[in-house]
């Protein structure tokens, strides 16, 4: 188990991936928590999606939905819909964490809470 992750911004962002996990309902409530942070250091994750077959970093699930962390703190839930078939969203997703900071020295330490899984409840006809 990771208590917590730091990574740098660099001299450009630095985007990394989490490895790959298998999607379980129709939606995903992610909470993360900035433990500490150096200058004006800030974390954006966005969800990757691909089939088992394919290769490569996968897409964006929804590249209008963001987790960003700026500040010490929680984050509000942030949530996907990972239904198969809608977004691109296939069966394997995975997080990306872009960094930036105004120096190459600024660090964020964070962390992911445990995912939240569920299924979607539709509504009308």
């Amino acid at each position: 188990m990771i208590d917590a992750m730091i990574l740098f911004a660099g001299s450009s962002p630095t985007v990394v991936f989490s490895p790959w996990f298998p999607r379980q309902a129709d939606m995903l409530r992610v909470v993360a928590g900035c433990v500490a942070l150096s200058g004006s250091c800030e974390l954006m994750l966005d969800l990757f999606s691909k089939s088992s077959e394919d290769v490569g970093d996968g897409v964006a699930v929804d590249a209008t939905t963001h987790l960003t962390l700026s500040a010490v703190g929680i984050s509000s839930p942030t949530e996907w819909r990972t239904v198969a078939g809608q977004n691109g969203v296939e069966q394997l997703l995975r997080f990306r964490y872009t960094v930036s900071g105004s120096a190459a020295n600024d660090w964020i330490l964070f962390r992911l809470l445990p995912a939240v899984w569920f299924d979607a409840v539709n509504v009308g006809p």
